[in-house]
């Protein structure tokens, strides 16, 4: 009974839960499928996301529901944090990009290679158009937090000694060595 059903289904031709267009087709007429083949691949052209990879420190300042802009070649769209995954995948120990992002000021570095760790996160972009084609890059920007009256200095003007971290200020012919504080890097 159940076989009828099933072959009475296959007859009648198959429909997705979803409209779409087809991007992958690996079925051959007369030969069977197998579970390691796609079979047919689907897109949803009415969702688009971008997915992205958070660092370890970037993972809790990212919430679910906030706010994003999403450049691409050809514009920049609104989106928003649909999802984080529960678990980071990848990772190194020890990479020479953390160590060299640490000096910077720039974490999770290692995360952008493929044995970096990452928490996957999606992003859906709200008002996608015709310019937006699946499969190529595109810039996340979510901003997590905001920071005023701040006085910056560019990285190079940063001295380290024995003593410690300092940066020269120049006043009225005068050379001091005030102590900066640590705060918001970038």
């Amino acid at each position: 009974q159940r076989q009828m059903c099933i072959r009475d289904s296959l007859q009648a031709g198959w429909t997705a839960s979803f409209d779409g267009t087809i991007t992958t087709c690996d079925l051959v007429a007369g030969e069977q499928t197998s579970l390691v083949n796609d079979g047919i691949g689907l897109e949803n052209m009415n969702t688009m996301v971008v997915t992205i990879s958070l660092s370890e420190y970037d993972n809790h300042r990212v919430k679910v529901g906030m706010p994003c802009t999403i450049t691409t070649a050809y514009g920049k769209y609104e989106g928003e944090v649909t999802a984080k995954a529960p678990t980071a995948t990848g990772g190194s120990t020890g990479s020479i990009l953390d160590n060299v992002g640490s000096m910077a000021g720039i974490s999770g570095l290692s995360s952008l290679t493929s044995s970096g760790a990452g928490v996957e996160c999606t992003v859906e972009v709200k008002h996608p158009d015709e310019n937006i084609i699946i499969g190529f890059e595109a810039n996340v920007v979510i901003s997590t937090g905001e920071y005023l009256g701040v006085v910056t200095v560019p990285t190079g003007s940063i001295v380290l000694d024995k003593t410690g971290t300092y940066v020269y200020l120049y006043n009225c012919l005068l050379y001091t060595s005030p102590s900066p504080r640590d705060g918001a890097t970038s």
